[in-house]
């Protein structure tokens, strides 16, 4: 809009007084006496007579123009309004429209690029200049649509579904009518609509806490709230991780719909924890534990033997759980695993020729000091069968322990009968190849 500006502030007959009763016409630009809109207002929303009639002092006041337009002054003869007076001159008034910030869209304005205004209840801006005569759209080559949010006021009071921006940058809706003094960051009066994900370093480096602090604090938390912490150590054990965030009383981390973590969930420093706050079990959902998939395989290891072992003592166990007392040990190996809650799949093989005259053979696995066997199997031989291959397996649950496991085999048949493996002599072999015995661990995590 702008202001009329008249270069003839007062309308005079040819003696000089001021005429009262002139008649200003105001036309489009391009002739035709065709007449153009003029306003009483700067928004542009009261239309103004046209003609309009000078006053006693021969003045016109109150006018607003909306672009070019051809004006003529007639003076008072004929009639009050008509166009029928004697015209005293004609000439170009106003200037070219340009947008007015947030104001309503007119068609006939001309924007720029930086232009914004409002149609059909939302927000519009002119994506090019000399943007005229194009209705704002979302598919609209010349407008985008905008969504303009307020920075939240201490001092306002907002409607349910108002939107503002915190002090933390993310949108937040009021959730009540007369909603004010009350802080989106930390009032249960709003709730935001964007993936809000604050960022924190664990300053805790124990197994089992976390501790994190963030600007500006929470004094609440709100359903949903997620945040990334990254981690300084492994957790460990099948329990749930302790989390305390600035003055927010502590909470527990589980996962998968408030399960307990696994031990090695979080595997150690630098794990860029995503944590999601649920309100419901008021408890923190980690959203990424470093096990994702169940039965996964994570560390496999095969100790061999090639040197030739013998043994006599007898293997009593033939109907009960065996124990350490049974058998000779043939083999061992040290396993540290890697989860303190996966299973431990362990498998033996070992060729072996015995000097006895028909009978069976058993073997088990024990682990550290336990007395009773975790797994065992017996096989049988006859008069003209010396050389055959003993196998066994067991499955063994870690159970929160993250220490070196000692893992043997003991081998043996009740008559006490001499037993070898890898050969029986220093330079024969079983099919004339060099026997290897083996002892293999497959760590794999359970299911959950």
């Amino acid at each position: 809009m702008s202001r009329y500006v008249n270069a003839r502030p007062v309308v005079t007959d040819i003696n000089g007084d001021p005429i009262v009763g002139a008649k200003k016409f105001f036309f489009e630009i391009s002739g035709g006496n065709i007449p153009k809109t003029i306003y009483k207002d700067r928004e542009l929303l009261i239309p103004h007579t046209n003609p309009v009639i000078s006053d006693p002092n021969g003045r016109y006041v109150g006018i607003f123009l909306d672009g070019l337009y051809l004006e003529e002054q007639q003076d008072n003869s004929g009639t009050a309004t008509g166009y029928d007076g004697v015209t005293l001159w004609t000439e170009e008034v106003g200037n070219l429209p340009q947008a007015t910030e947030w104001g309503l869209y007119n068609v006939s304005k001309e924007y720029s690029a930086t232009s914004i205004v409002t149609y059909n209840n939302k927000y519009y801006k002119s994506r090019i200049n000399n943007n005229i005569g194009n209705t704002p759209s979302v598919s609209s080559v010349a407008w985008s649509e905008v969504n303009i949010s307020e920075f939240w006021n201490f001092s306002k009071a907002y409607d349910k579904g108002d939107t503002v921006i915190g002090s933390d940058g993310f949108n937040y809706i009021s959730t009540t009518d007369n909603n004010s003094a009350n802080d989106p960051i930390s009032s249960l009066n709003w709730i935001t609509n964007t993936r809000k994900m604050r960022t924190a370093i664990d300053t805790d480096s124990s197994e089992d806490r976390m501790r994190v602090v963030f600007s500006p604090p929470y004094t609440v938390l709100k359903d949903g709230d997620e945040i990334i912490v990254r981690s300084l150590a492994r957790n460990t054990g099948n329990a749930p991780m302790v989390i305390s965030i600035d003055s927010v009383p502590d909470k527990n981390i589980m996962k998968n719909g408030n399960n307990s973590l696994y031990g090695g969930d979080i595997y150690g420093a630098g794990h860029e924890l995503i944590l999601k706050y649920n309100i419901a079990n008021d408890v923190f959902e980690l959203l990424n534990p470093s096990v994702d998939s169940a039965g996964r395989v994570v560390q496999k290891f095969i100790g061999k033997l090639s040197s030739r072992i013998s043994g006599s003592n007898p293997f009593v166990a033939t109907a009960s759980i065996p124990s350490f007392t049974d058998g000779d040990e043939f083999m061992f190996i040290t396993y540290t695993p890697q989860y303190d809650d996966s299973e431990l799949h362990i498998e033996f093989k070992g060729d072996f020729v015995i000097s006895g005259a028909g009978g069976v053979v058993s073997a088990a696995i024990f682990v550290d000091s336990i007395v009773n066997a975790i797994g065992a199997s017996s096989v049988g031989y006859g008069d003209t069968i010396r050389f055959f291959q003993v196998g066994v397996e067991a499955v063994q649950i870690v159970n929160n322990n993250l220490n070196p496991i000692r893992i043997a085999v003991r081998v043996g048949d009740p008559t006490a009968s001499t037993l070898i493996m890898n050969g029986d002599s220093a330079t024969t072999s079983l099919y004339g190849g060099k026997q290897v015995a083996t002892l293999t661990v497959t760590e794999v995590r359970p299911n959950g």
